[in-house]
């Protein structure tokens, strides 16, 4: 979930599976548009816009600064390829959706159909450039790919589409296959971080997702 500079303009706009699964009703078009609206002065938003944001930005703090985070980052880096931070992000959505019913009680569909649903019903209150990234994300099926090596691809292409230097995706899949259980392990303990945040654990049992199962030993 870390900050980068695509094309010139800060966005990294790839973890949008992970700002939904810890998100509530009332924040997450904000926590979902939180790289639309960096900087900007919450005061003049609406009261969920504002809360949504808000918890973008910490989860992106806590994601950011784990050293969970930073040995997943480190695999890409490792392999030589640009954007290790955003890369990593998007290993994060990889685990979780390959390994959905590890982490939610809801499935996978009823879960998608709800963040898919809620993009299109609220794209009148959406800011920014989110309108745009929130119609691709629906008409594409972005969750989908996060469920496999070979969606990832795809994932990694879309990611291409703005940077500006390259990224080999044969090199980005191979860090996915090499080192599967290292990022299991690790995302697992930077998502296990953000339930113990007291904004997000405050709303524990309002999240889209619902418990999260292996945080109650199941």
């Amino acid at each position: 979930m870390e900050h980068q500079t695509l094309f010139g303009y800060h966005e990294k706009a790839m973890n949008y599976l992970g700002h939904a699964y810890f998100s509530t009703a009332a924040t997450f078009i904000g926590n979902m548009a939180g790289d639309s609206l960096k900087g900007i002065d919450l005061s003049v938003l609406s009261t969920d816009l504002a809360a949504g944001i808000s918890r973008h930005i910490r989860i992106d703090a806590v994601t950011d600064s784990h050293p969970a985070f930073v040995s997943i980052r480190s695999l890409f880096s490792a392999a030589d390829l640009p954007y290790a931070g955003v890369l990593a992000d998007l290993a994060i959505d990889w685990v979780l959706a390959s390994d959905w019913h590890c982490y939610s009680a809801v499935g996978w569909e009823d879960f998608k159909k709800e963040v898919y649903s809620r993009l299109e019903r609220d794209s009148g209150r959406m800011p920014g450039y989110f309108t745009v990234s929130a119609g691709w994300l629906v008409r594409e099926n972005w969750f989908d790919s996060y469920r496999s090596i070979e969606g990832m691809a795809t994932a990694f292409f879309r990611l291409s589409r703005k940077t500006r230097r390259d990224i080999d995706i044969k090199a980005a899949c191979a860090v996915l296959r090499g080192h599967q259980d290292e990022l299991c392990t690790q995302a697992r303990a930077v998502i296990t971080a953000l339930f113990s945040e007291p904004l997000i654990a405050a709303d524990f049992p309002e999240l889209l997702s619902r418990p999260c199962i292996f945080l109650q030993g199941s």
